[in-house]
């Protein structure tokens, strides 16, 4: 049996249950996928402060879980915040899920882009794409203008103006891959589909 634990980034429990309710589905009978969340952090890292202060705390928590017994840590935000510096802490595998998404997403195709949530999100994951090396790949980075305590609220509308970005990406600048550049925006759109929102696994155009 392996354990993986997916650590929402933020100082609360209500980003848990969605998180939950959309990755278990994906996790094999040999897997246990815990959902965990921070303490004393704050509750969302909107702003670069709020990530750098989290951080230390995302450090402790992979460390910690590696002397659970856990065989992989996920850090469930797209700002990737401790992934590198956690990686020098502990012999288990420490996962982004921008840097993965984009490793991955040359598997799809030449090209790919990213939808992100807000506009302060936008120049921070351009800087990140360039530090991973996927610039070239990478052709865009546009952003739903929804902040993340939103998102919980209204998953629904989440998942619809994510899924017309998509869409929007693919037509107007011609990649053959989006990337949902934050796990709240893919948590929703996969709520949407759990829901009976079929249309979302239509290809976009």
């Amino acid at each position: 049996m392996r354990k993986i634990n997916f650590i929402n980034p933020f100082g609360t429990d209500a980003y848990d249950g969605l998180i939950r309710q959309t990755l278990s589905p994906y996790a094999d009978s040999n897997t246990e996928l815990v959902i965990s969340h921070l303490k004393d952090s704050p509750q969302n890292i909107d702003f670069y402060s709020y990530k750098h202060l989290a951080e230390q705390e995302i450090m402790d928590l992979i460390v910690e879980s590696e002397k659970q017994g856990f065989n992989a840590v996920i850090v469930g935000c797209c700002y990737d915040p401790g992934v590198r510096t956690a990686r020098e802490l502990v012999d288990i595998p420490v996962i982004g899920p921008l840097e993965a998404s984009l490793q991955m997403a040359s598997y799809f195709g030449h090209s790919t882009s990213v939808v992100t949530d807000h506009y302060k999100a936008v120049p921070y994951l351009k800087d990140m794409v360039r530090t991973y090396g996927y610039d070239f790949q990478c052709l865009d980075i546009s952003c739903i203008n929804w902040w993340v305590t939103d998102m919980i609220k209204n998953p629904l509308e989440t998942a619809k103006d994510a899924f017309d970005a998509v869409k929007s990406e693919i037509q107007n600048k011609n990649v053959e891959s989006v990337i949902l550049g934050c796990t709240i925006i893919s948590a929703c759109l996969e709520y949407a589909i759990l829901k009976g929102k079929t249309e979302y696994l239509e290809y976009p155009f």
